[in-house]
């Protein structure tokens, strides 16, 4: 009988420590889903930014909470699209964290780049992780005015010349001529294509003719945009006459040409392209290379990546690994050690690709590849 006594209450013990210790374990969890967790957060934030570099602004919508839904979110066409993004910094407070990034806009086929600050915040609500404000200023914006590139700096309503043509070298080697034999003529018809880096004090340049491309970066006197040099629309230059007042006031006299000082302090030449068109520029993240993707007439879409002080190609060839008769190079986005990019096949290939369709990645320390 006691032995029988004894076995009931181990029974009675060993439910009672189970119903704790799941009452426990639903606390935990409860307790876990309450907790705001920033990786969560970023996770939806680098989600968010994705869905906006790649145009899904429906997907994007879907991260709103309900309250800024319904203050109406009807964005308007454009065609200067969101090239990069860039987590600046991260402030956690409570069960939410506003996020400060940095994002640059450009297009393909027009001179300008904007630079732009966006803070998002993302709160923990009801389980749930949404994206509840938004707000944004202008940092900088880069286009074309007459014959030369402009700087508007903030909110400011003048803007500072940063380089006209006569700041483009007229000559320079090619990446594909390795022993660097012969300097060949930049291309300087116009400008095409620009982009800020994320801290903006350097700018990617385009120039071209109807065939080739010239590559290079710029730095910015920052102290310049600060002092502004007082010009505006259609002020790139002035003129001071000398009026010839002697000996009775004859007529004669001239004109002193006093041309606008650029803010481009230097400029570092990358390469010059034959018969291609940009399609891509992006700084990576740690600004420390530079991304090109360009089309060749007749053959592809591939890529190059700079170094962005030296001006040098990165250790690793893409058009060596992936043939540019045999399929198409699309960048993706840089990650801190990383480029990604998408390989896509060709109309008629064949199996023989199979192998190099998909995504992948370039590690930006070893300069090696890897399929994802």
């Amino acid at each position: 009988m006691k032995r029988i006594f004894m076995t009931i209450m181990a029974v009675i013990i060993m439910v009672n420590l189970t119903s704790c210790k799941g009452a426990k374990s639903n606390e935990q969890t409860q307790e876990s889903k309450e907790r705001f967790d920033i990786n969560i957060a970023t996770n939806i934030l680098n989600s968010y930014m994705g869905y906006l570099y790649n145009g899904d602004v429906q997907r994007a919508k879907d991260l709103y909470s309900k309250e800024l839904s319904e203050k109406g979110i009807e964005p308007y066409a454009t065609d200067v699209k969101i090239l990069g993004f860039k987590i600046d910094e991260v402030n956690e407070v409570g069960r939410s964290a506003v996020f400060k990034v940095k994002l640059v806009r450009g297009a393909s086929n027009k001179v300008i780049s904007v630079l732009d600050n966006y803070n998002i915040k993302i709160e923990l609500k009801d389980n749930e992780y949404k994206i509840t404000e938004i707000s944004t200023d202008t940092e900088k914006e880069a286009f074309l005015e007459g014959e030369g590139i402009r700087l508007k700096d903030k909110n400011n309503v003048k803007s500072n010349l940063v380089v006209d043509m006569s700041g483009i070298p007229y000559y320079a080697f090619p990446k594909d001529d390795v022993a660097m034999i012969n300097k060949v003529p930049v291309p300087r018809s116009s400008f095409g294509m620009i982009l800020f880096s994320y801290n903006g004090e350097r700018i990617a340049v385009t120039t071209k003719d109807d065939k080739n491309i010239y590559l290079g970066i710029i730095k910015i006197d920052s102290t310049g945009t600060m002092q502004g040099s007082g010009g505006g629309a259609g002020t790139d230059s002035g003129s001071v006459s000398n009026g010839g007042g002697g000996n009775g006031g004859s007529g004669g006299g001239s004109s002193l040409i006093i041309k606008e000082p650029p803010i481009g302090k230097e400029i570092n030449s990358l390469d010059i392209l034959d018969n291609t068109t940009i399609e891509n520029i992006a700084f990576s993240l740690e600004e420390k290379v530079i991304m090109a993707q360009y089309k060749i007439a007749g053959k592809g879409t591939t890529l190059r990546v700079y170094d962005v002080e030296s001006g040098e190609l990165v250790d690793f060839k893409f058009e060596e690994k992936f043939p540019i008769d045999k399929v198409d190079l699309a960048f993706s986005s840089f990650n801190k050690e990383a480029l990604n990019f998408e390989v896509k096949e060709k109309e008629g290939t064949g199996k023989d690709v199979v192998d190099l369709l998909g995504k992948w990645q370039l590690d930006l320390k070893k300069f090696k590849v890897k399929k994802l």
